[in-house]
């Protein structure tokens, strides 16, 4: 298991016992705790997405276990330090002021180790367990937050209160040291995911491609497909074979498959070479048609200096990657091997540099829709997942209910290993046939229905009712925790997947569900109705939930089902 989520419980710890005793325990502001609480509590989530660019930087140009070894290195270290900062009393101001730093790095990490978790169990998942394996980042999550949960209960229960204000609430953030180390060792060794090298690879030779024919061209912008393979034989050839020194190694590497372009149009000097028409984007991605082709350009001048170059396909799994364009959906399949004859003198030189790309400027160029509507997808679970887990146990301590603390955190502990295994379940199904975005939408039209029922009925319900109710909208929830990593990985290609899902799913974690018990303190204090006001946001965002799986299921058909497995049956 190569995901560590750090389990909102134990920051509630540190917000009660250390911020609000420990670092704030003095009279110099007027009522300061629930300020610098508040805005240390947001800095964290303020970060995540730009940790997402970061890292999914990293994740998308450097490799995932480049990505994930570094965000849990950068989580690890505040982490502990937090368990080691002075009090207010000893270092007035500035102990929040570390502390806020300290959430904030840990944000940045965060914003780019939880989504690239999940990319890359769905990258390197069998063909017929992306929807299971994928659960498995969801599942661990829920792990977390239930560790935290119990170790709170330990910990109280072991300690007093002053025991807890001088040392005890430092060991949960002490201990984590112990996670993090055994998460490093298990993070050194993981294997790239296929998928993600063969796709580099293509996108790298398509940026040289790219150059050499403006360069070949004397700088008029031709696309002709002859010019454009001339790269390969000078500069492109180098690449390939020193591809070993990269920081991406591969033992079994073959080159990757160079596509024609299907929709191209005819070479304007006769020679029936294509050039990129309509589908320059699917090129650009590395994610074109590719069709049988031998294709000859030999030098007018030197007939002896000819050079064969042989491009095979590659050996992996292909990701048929479905991808709009002039209303047109193009997918590439796996190609047969095509031959090129090229000329070796008088070619460009392009440095193998040069090939490199910038994740985040092909995302927003190409895939912003797709993070749009991730976003808009999550939108319910984000709020949902911490109104319901946060907000709303603290709430049911409270009048009319009332629950005891202790019983409210063995509600939580309950439910969230019961909604582990709803995940896995909901993964499970995904796998067997079970259409992703219609189960997530069958649950967004249940969860409208019932937010303001459910969230009315707590007030008059018995401890038992209570418990029932809170773990009815968790289970639901769980259905589409689990089909998240399977349904939305497969809306980007895999060179920006890690930078769109990392960054997709932390603006709705941060924008929407970070804040979400601020909103409901908000509307509550307004409203005066305790239980109305976060049944109303909840309501809201399954409907805007609801549309946004509307959406996606006609802008990407293929993230509702198992595509590797879709494709595989439909080649047999």
């Amino acid at each position: 298991m190569y995901v560590t989520e750090r389990p909102p419980a134990s920051w509630c710890m540190a917000e009660e016992i250390y911020i609000r005793h420990s670092l704030l325990a003095a009279d110099c502001l007027q009522n300061p705790t629930p300020m610098f609480a508040h805005a240390v509590y947001a800095v964290g989530f303020i970060a995540r997405p730009v940790g997402s660019v970061i890292f999914g930087h990293i994740g998308d140009t450097r490799g995932r276990r480049l990505n994930l070894l570094l965000t849990i290195s950068i989580m690890a270290v505040p982490t502990v330090l937090i368990g080691c900062l002075p009090t207010f009393a000893q270092i007035g101001i500035a102990a929040p002021a570390l502390l806020a730093v300290l959430r904030l790095i840990q944000g940045l990490a965060m914003g780019g180790e939880f989504g690239s978790a999940m990319v890359y169990l769905h990258e390197i998942a069998p063909d017929d367990m992306q929807g299971m394996i994928g659960s498995l980042g969801f599942v661990s999550a829920m792990f977390g937050c239930m560790t935290g949960v119990l170790i709170v209960v330990i910990m109280e229960a072991i300690f007093n209160t002053s025991q807890m204000l001088v040392f005890g609430w430092r060991i949960p953030f002490l201990l984590s040291s112990v996670s993090a180390s055994a998460a490093i060792a298990l993070r050194m060794h993981m294997p790239e995911p296929d998928e993600f090298v063969q796709d580099r690879q293509t996108v790298i030779h398509r940026k040289l491609e790219r150059i050499a024919s403006r360069r070949s061209s004397g700088g008029l912008g031709s696309r002709k497909f002859s010019s454009s393979f001339r790269i390969i034989s000078n500069s492109f050839g180098r690449y390939l074979d020193t591809h070993e020194s990269t920081s991406l190694k591969t033992s079994d590497y073959n080159a990757p498959t160079i596509p024609a372009d299907k929709d191209a149009d005819t070479d304007t000097a006769g020679t029936g070479v294509a050039r990129r028409g309509v589908g320059s984007q699917d090129l650009e991605q590395g994610t074109a048609l590719a069709s049988q082709q031998h294709v000859t350009n030999t030098h007018p001048t030197d007939n002896n200096s000819k050079t064969n170059l042989s491009v095979g396909r590659p050996h992996t799994k292909s990701l048929p990657y479905n991808h709009r364009d002039d209303n047109v959906t193009k997918t590439n399949n796996q190609t047969d091997d095509i031959t090129i004859t090229l000329s070796a003198t008088d070619l460009p030189a392009v440095p193998e540099s040069r090939g490199e790309y910038v994740p985040v400027i092909r995302l927003l160029r190409h895939h912003t829709p797709a993070v749009l509507l991730q976003f808009l997808f999550e939108a319910w679970v984000s709020v949902g997942f911490w109104v319901i887990t946060t907000w709303l146990p603290l709430q049911m301590q409270k009048a009319p209910l009332r629950m005891p603390q202790i019983l409210t955190q063995a509600m939580l502990i309950v439910n969230l290993a019961l909604m582990g295994g709803i995940q896995l379940a909901s993964g499970w199904l995904s796998d067997k046939g079970v259409p992703r975005i219609w189960l997530c939408f069958g649950v967004f039209t249940v969860a409208t229905g019932i937010s303001c029922p459910v969230l009315l009925a707590l007030p008059t319900a018995s401890f038992a009712g209570a418990w029932l109710l809170h773990t009815l909208l968790m289970m639901i929830m769980a259905c589409v925790l689990g089909v998240i990593p399977a349904t939305l990985s497969c809306i980007y290609p895999p060179t920006v997947r890690a930078t769109g899902f990392n960054l997709g799913h932390n603006m709705a974690m941060s924008w929407l569900g970070g804040v979400s018990p601020t909103i409901v303190t908000a509307l509550v204090a307004a409203t005066g109705k305790t239980f109305l006001a976060p049944g109303v946001l909840l309501t809201v965002s399954a409907g805007i939930s609801m549309l946004a799986a509307l959406v996606l299921a006609w802008y990407a058909p293929q993230a509702n089902g198992n595509i590797k497995r879709d494709a595989k049956q439909a080649s047999s």
